[in-house]
């Protein structure tokens, strides 16, 4: 009886993880609706100010879908990202992947952004969480804890 009751509260919680995948998944979708025609250009726009941005020896070259999405998504704006490239906190050494991808951050006070060094392409952009912002100002002692 305990066996079975175990199985059945197992079930329970996979199923419940379902449906939050599931939720989470239609709100994604709603939201990159959401931009519908104007995010498009407004993304275009945006790609047009950030291509040609040297950073550490990297020239953007490209912005992927992906990264495009990102930016419609989290609310950021051509300038976020461009506030990054040109006074990034910091910026990670190059790293490879599992799958032997190479890509570095720059960290900067609204957004960080994702590039790949080797061919110049923005992977991805989010908005750089307020905990590491003070953690890397406090790091460059440039404000106090």
């Amino acid at each position: 009886e305990a066996k079975a009751r175990e199985k059945k509260r197992i079930a329970q919680e996979k199923e419940r993880e379902a449906r939050r995948k599931e939720r989470k998944s239609v709100e994604k979708n709603a939201r990159i609706e959401k931009a519908g025609a104007d995010g498009v250009i407004a993304r275009q726009h945006d790609a047009d100010t950030i291509l040609g941005k040297n950073v550490s020896g990297v020239r953007i070259n490209n912005i992927s879908v992906h990264a495009q999405e990102r930016m419609v998504i989290c609310g950021l704006a051509s300038d976020d990202i461009i506030d990054s490239l040109d006074r990034p906190l910091t910026i990670t050494y190059p790293i490879r992947d599992n799958n032997w991808r190479l890509s570095m951050k720059v960290i900067g006070e609204r957004s960080t952004v994702v590039i790949n060094p080797e061919n110049g392409t923005v992977i991805t952009v989010h908005k750089t969480h307020s905990k590491l912002i003070r953690k890397l100002k406090c790091s460059n002692g440039t404000d106090k804890p």
